[in-house]
């Protein structure tokens, strides 16, 4: 099951790949002749952004909300399918 620890970790992977492919787009205006057109490179980049502003961190709802109690109706050691973590990035 997947918690905010779990969804914050991904966050900061987008954050992180996101300055570096800043980073690597500035480098290459740096050293390119002024002819190339970087305008693809960086409505990719915005639209990745935007994505983040449309998603901002949500609040963890909590009892009361009704949201989510933070209760359980599965019975400890009967879901066989889920192994408990995850695989996504490895």
């Amino acid at each position: 099951m997947a918690n905010q620890a779990d969804l914050d970790a991904i966050v900061a992977r987008i954050d992180t790949a996101l300055t570096g492919i800043r980073q690597d787009i500035q480098d290459l205006k740096d050293q390119a002749p002024p002819e190339l057109d970087f305008s693809a490179l960086e409505a990719k980049v915005a639209a990745l952004e935007g994505l983040d502003a449309e998603n901002p961190a949500a609040e963890q709802p909590g009892p009361g909300t009704g949201d989510d109690t933070g209760t359980s109706t599965e019975t400890p050691g009967t879901n066989t399918g889920d192994t408990g973590g995850t695989t996504f990035g490895r």
